[in-house]
């Protein structure tokens, strides 16, 4: 008797029972900006919750401008958190400047449980030929150690470990100009779920299909990813691939896993399994088929590794 149907069929979560992480930011910093014996300064907030803001410093008179500006918004679901930052300083006409510093921005990053993670760093510098390189440092768990700054590579990840409570990530900028001319920088930093993969293997005849999803609390949902349809449909769950043709009214419509444990979803019912310790590594096959009055048609299928 396969066991595998029985093991996944107990690792279902009643719907609604996945949590999220939360991420709040505190900041501080000075946007300043010089024309000629004209300063104008604008404060970072102590606290910036909000999940996106704007602040610019800027003079002008009718033939120069010194601007310096900061944006950044934050996002999250229960399979992702990004935070994203853009810097920019622009100067026109000698005698002026403008800058962005100390800039500090810090990521308050709160899992409701230990879960591993992956954070995905990635920097980019807009400049103007003969204009110095602004300085960035992204510090996780703001421990004094850099996993990112100016001299390394644009893209860096980074294996965390988070436990129940909070972590720390460091976002510190400058960026600064003493004579005409513009600067920029964009950070983006995505948090995402490291205790499973799920890779799209294809093999579908038709839309919709299916999502695999690994969440922060450690389980993975299976999703519709119409959410306009309102049908029937199914996740076909499998512990290997046996492929057999469907009968319907599109060429090559397969079902691809080994049909060892079949879920049905009226609509758009997502479902998510916990896979417990004692059984990973497991190694399972995922693929949805929907039911319509032509016939049924499959999504693509996914191998889901949890980890």
């Amino acid at each position: 008797m396969n066991p595998f149907p029985a093991l996944v069929a107990l690792c279902l979560v009643p719907i609604g029972a996945a949590q999220s992480m939360t991420c709040t930011i505190a900041s501080n910093g000075l946007l300043q900006a010089n024309l000629g014996p004209q300063v104008v300064s604008t404060p970072m907030p102590a606290s910036a919750n909000a999940p996106a803001g704007y602040l610019v410093a800027q003079a002008a008179n009718i033939s120069s401008t010194a601007r310096s500006s900061v944006a950044w918004q934050v996002a999250r679901t229960p399979a992702v958190v990004t935070f994203h930052l853009l810097h920019q300083v622009q100067v026109t006409g000698p005698g002026n400047g403008a800058s962005f510093t100390p800039g500090d921005f810090l990521l308050h990053l709160q899992s409701p449980v230990t879960v591993p993670v992956r954070l995905e760093l990635q920097r980019e510098f807009v400049l103007v030929a003969g204009m110095p390189l602004p300085a960035l440092l992204v510090d996780v768990g703001d421990d004094g150690s850099a996993e990112l700054d100016s001299s390394t590579p644009s893209g860096v990840t980074v294996p965390v470990w988070l436990p129940p409570g909070t972590v720390d990530v460091r976002v510190r900028a400058l960026v600064s100009l003493g004579s005409p001319g513009s600067a920029a920088h964009a950070l983006s930093v995505r948090l995402l779920p490291a205790h499973a993969t799920a890779f799209e293997l294809g093999f579908g005849c038709a839309a919709p299909g299916l999502a695999a999803v690994p969440l922060f609390s450690g389980e993975i949902e299976l999703a519709q990813q119409c959410g306009a349809c309102n049908g029937p449909w199914l996740v076909v769950i499998g512990s290997g691939l046996h492929p057999v043709p469907l009968p319907s009214p599109w060429p090559l419509c397969l079902l691809v896993p080994t049909p060892d444990l079949v879920l049905f979803g009226p609509g758009a019912v997502s479902h998510t399994l916990a896979i417990p310790p004692a059984l990973r590594p497991l190694t399972f096959f995922a693929q949805s088929v929907t039911l319509i009055p032509l016939g049924p048609a499959s999504g693509s299928t996914f191998r889901v590794d949890a980890i």
